[in-house]
C-alpha cells in the first residue's frame, strides 16, 4: 500500500484528488525503491523467509530501478531523506523481530485452513477491523495526553524537512513504545474469535490487509472518488480526518471509523 500511494505522489494526473496540493512529487517513490533494496538484500543475506532465488530476482529489479532513477543521489540531496530511509528499513526489520521472539516464547496459536462460508468470513474481517480500530482509538486518545509523553508519539507527527507533508510511508513512522501498542493490539485482535473457534487463516490474512491499506489511506492524503471516506461519509473517517489530527496534534482519534471522534471523545 505505501508502495502504491508513494508511486501515485509521481502522477501529476492525481493532483486534484490530493488534499495537500502539489502537481507531482517523486520523492516517495525513490524512498521505497532504496527501501526495497535493503529490505531485499537483508532476506537475501538471512536466506530467510524466501530462501535465496527469490529475494535475489527481487532485488536486482529494485537495484536497476534504484540505478536508472539516480534514487541514491535524490535521496542524498535532499535533508533527511537518507535517514528516513534507513529509519523505515530499521523499523520495518525491527517488527519481523519482534514478531520472531514473540513466537519464540509463545507458540502462535493454531487456525483453521479449511473451507469457510462466505457469511463467516466477512464477520471475522469485519469484527477484526472494527475491534481493531476501537481499542487502538482509545490508546490513541490516551498518547495525547500530557503524562503519555514517553510513548514518544510525537515522532508520529513529525512533518520531514523534504517533504513539507503528511506521506503515505508515515503510516510507519513511530517511537518503539507507540509501535509496539499498536502491533500488540493486532495481534490481540488477531487472536479473537467470534463463533467460539479460532479465526480462521484467511480472515486473518485479509485483516492485515485491509487493515495496512485503511492505515496508509488516511496517512497518503488522496481525497478521490474510491476514499473511504467519500464511499462511505461519516462512517469512515478516511484521509479527511486523519490529516487534519495530523496537522492539529488533536481530535479525529479514530484510525478508521467516526463514532467515537463523534460521541465520545468530541
Amino acid at each position: 500500500w505505501i508502495v502504491l500511494f508513494s508511486l501515485a505522489d509521481a502522477l501529476p494526473g492525481l493532483a486534484r484528488f490530493r488534499l495537500v496540493p502539489f502537481a507531482s512529487d517523486t520523492k516517495p517513490a525513490h524512498i521505497v525503491a532504496v527501501h526495497g533494496v535493503l529490505i531485499w538484500a537483508t532476506f537475501l543475506a538471512v536466506g530467510e523467509p524466501f530462501g535465496r532465488a527469490v529475494p535475489a530476482a527481487i532485488l536486482a529489479a529494485h537495484l536497476l530501478c534504484v540505478l536508472v532513477a539516480g534514487s541514491v543521489a535524490v535521496l542524498r540531496r535532499h535533508d533527511g531523506m537518507v535517514w528516513y530511509t534507513l529509519r523505515a528499513y530499521l523499523q520495518f526489520m525491527g517488527y519481523l523481530a519482534g514478531i520472531a521472539v514473540f513466537h519464540r516464547f509463545k507458540t502462535p496459536a493454531s487456525a483453521p485452513w479449511d473451507d469457510i462460508a462466505a457469511g463467516r468470513l466477512v464477520c471475522e474481517v469485519a469484527f477484526g477491523i472494527v475491534a481493531y480500530d476501537f481499542l487502538f482509538s482509545w490508546l490513541h486518545y490516551g498518547m495525547h495526553c500530557r503524562w503519555a509523553k514517553f510513548l514518544d508519539h510525537h515522532q508520529h507527527h513529525q512533518i520531514s524537512a523534504f517533504s513539507r507533508r503528511l506521506l503515505a510511508a508515515d503510516t510507519v513512522n513511530h517511537g518503539l513504545l507507540d509501535f509496539a501498542l499498536q502491533v500488540g493490539v493486532n495481534i490481540v485482535v488477531q487472536n479473537i474469535g467470534v463463533f467460539g473457534m479460532p479465526k480462521h487463516k484467511l480472515a486473518r490474512f485479509l485483516h492485515n490487509i485491509v487493515v495496512t491499506g485503511l492505515l496508509v489511506e488516511s496517512h497518503a492524503g488522496y481525497d478521490g472518488f474510491w476514499s473511504s471516506h467519500r464511499l462511505y461519509p461519516g462512517v469512515f473517517g478516511g484521509a479527511l480526518r486523519h490529516v487534519q489530527h495530523h496537522t492539529k496534534g488533536k481530535e479525529f482519534y479514530q484510525q478508521f471509523f467516526c463514532y467515537l471522534d463523534d460521541y465520545v471523545f468530541a
